[in-house]
């Protein structure tokens, strides 16, 4: 238990901290580390510096608030898309705790625990105990061994350079050995085209800046002792920071001040994200970025690395391919009798603008004649004939157009009882019902009526008078369905194909379109996915459904 008054010295730098007979404060260092972070550019960033500030939190509880905006960033499942909104919530973060890390004074000793349970330890003459935690738990040596915030002292570098030339001459003899043994031998090369050979390989721009910044990575320095020296025999005696290498230990080789995974070189911590920009200047997908990297370079966690360069890209992120298709969407409530459910819709041709309101259960079109007249008022007393004449639906379904959303039409609709779906803007099949008729009655008007006169024009309304007589799939018409028999047009017809005989059918009608539709939907389904559902207040990318790029950024508002 470390209390204030065991302490025989002024004060202890612990885990991060200041220990002192008056109380616990912050590191300077870790403060100037916070202030120091660059901003994120992929999630691994943004985590080491949350980690950070979640660290010493407890000095400043109020910077919790100000990490709302940035966390759903930290989800894998979405881009990662910095907007204004971020940058500020990020420059007041840094303000803030570093503000209040310096104003806020101590926090108190009491009976706490501190450190690994079961072993105590003597530090300037205090007894403590100490907890065990999680690597993942430990957020300031992960986030400082990404982002570094002191140079080398002179031990290290003197130590490294140590280590250099021993494991220069301990790589030499070995390569001698492999020539002498399996290759072309040596000796007979004379020694100035020798040294001529081995200092233009090993004078490469690239790869010399690499070895100067594993010289002075500690990290790197201890691997490559391990190297020449061996692995400890059980992961418990290695260096905590050295933990990710244990696994792939007896794959893991030097060369020079170099270390080698198969034919991967190892690349330290200060360069993990220059190379991860020239991985990536190929622009390619994911999986293709750490397929290239495979063959070159390695490090822990290079494939997460890679993941969230590559989704942090704005240029990849604009011109990623449309979404698959998604399964088709079953509604939850199949209309059972006509004029239950109804859709509607507006097109325009030879200048002039339609409506056409058609039944969901029998298919039973109706046209009416805007002219140029499509606004809400219009629309309104269209809607009062069709509701007058055919009864008034429970739902109507609509593709959302200004007329249709307008406050005076969802007034009207209220005042009406009717439920009003609106459709996926910019998605025909999700309001393919209304589309396929506009179809069929817009190809009848510019086949019969060019000008776009149906008012007085003979031609059109015979030509609807078939359409609405015409059988569909399941051998029905929407007359028979609408009125239980045919209607009597200009096309011959004997007094029998007006009888009822065909009503006793109706059993075997219905069976005969309910297999259809679940064949129809099953084809479509073999190459259709459900995506994954996204959660409101979620930045998202919206697709131009004109170029099709994703160069819009918007937020999840609410959910249909």
């Amino acid at each position: 238990m470390l209390r204030s008054s065991s302490l025989q010295y002024p004060k202890a730098f612990f885990c991060g901290f200041i220990v002192s007979r008056i109380g616990i404060e912050a590191d300077p260092e870790k403060v100037r580390a916070i202030a120091d972070f660059p901003t994120p550019t992929n999630i691994t960033d943004l985590r080491s510096v949350l980690g950070l500030v979640n660290q010493l939190a407890e000095f400043t509880p109020a910077i919790a608030s100000t990490a709302i905006v940035l966390r759903p960033l930290m989800s894998p499942k979405a881009s990662f898309i910095w907007t204004p909104d971020h940058s500020a919530a990020f420059s007041k973060e840094h303000s803030e705790s570093v503000s209040r890390l310096v104003q806020c004074g101590l926090r108190f000793l009491s009976d706490q625990t501190l450190g690994i349970v079961g072993s105590k330890e003597e530090i300037l003459g205090c007894v403590f105990t100490t907890l065990w935690r999680r690597g993942k738990d430990l957020c300031i040596p992960d986030a400082l061994s990404r982002a570094p915030v002191s140079d080398p002292t002179f031990e290290d570098t003197s130590l490294g350079e140590e280590t250099s030339i021993c494991v220069r001459n301990v790589v030499a003899m070995k390569i001698a050995i492999i020539h002498a043994i399996s290759g072309p031998s040596t000796m007979d090369v004379p020694p100035n085209q020798q040294c001529e050979k081995v200092s233009h390989i090993s004078h490469d721009p690239i790869l010399e800046e690499l070895r100067d910044a594993a010289r002075v990575d500690p990290n790197y320095v201890k691997l490559v002792q391990h190297g020449s020296r061996g692995f400890p025999k059980t992961r418990t005696e290695i260096d905590p920071e050295l933990l990710p290498y244990w696994k792939m230990r007896d794959d893991l080789y030097q060369d020079g001040v170099s270390v080698l995974y198969g034919a991967c070189v190892l690349v330290p911590a200060v360069l993990h994200q220059k190379v991860l920009e020239r991985l990536h200047d190929s622009h390619c997908r994911i999986e293709a970025t750490k397929w290239r990297a495979r063959q070159v370079v390695w490090w822990p966690a290079i494939n997460s690395d890679i993941t969230n360069t590559v989704r942090a890209c704005q240029l990849c992120q604009i011109l990623l391919p449309s979404q698959q298709k998604e399964p088709i969407y079953e509604e939850d409530t199949v209309p059972t009798r006509p004029f239950e459910s109804a859709s509607a819709d507006f097109f325009r041709t030879a200048g002039k603008s339609y409506i056409v309101y058609v039944d969901r259960y029998s298919g039973w079109p109706v046209i009416g004649h805007c002219g140029t007249d499509t606004t809400t008022a219009a629309t309104i007393r269209f809607f009062h004939t069709f509701f007058r004449d055919l009864g008034v639906p429970i739902r109507l379904g609509t593709d959302g157009g200004p007329q249709f959303t307008s406050h005076d039409f969802s007034d009207f609709l209220r005042r009406w009882g009717v439920q009003h779906d609106i459709s996926t803007p910019y998605y025909l099949q999700s309001n393919g019902h209304t589309e396929a008729a506009v179809k069929a009655v817009k190809h009848l008007i510019m086949k019969v009526s060019p000008t776009g006169n149906i008012k007085d024009c003979a031609a059109f309304d015979r030509g609807l008078l078939e359409i609405r007589n015409t059988p569909r799939l399941d051998g029905r018409s929407p007359a028979q369905i609408l009125y239980g028999r045919q209607l009597r047009s200009c096309v011959p017809a004997h007094a029998k194909s007006f009888a009822t005989e065909w009503q006793t059918k109706i059993r075997e009608c219905d069976r005969c379109a309910a297999a259809q539709a679940f064949d129809a939907v099953a084809r479509y389904n073999t190459r259709a996915k459900p995506l994954p559902p996204v959660k409101i207040g979620s930045y998202v990318r919206i697709q131009n459904p004109v170029t099709k790029r994703w160069d819009k950024v918007g937020t999840i508002m609410t959910q249909g």
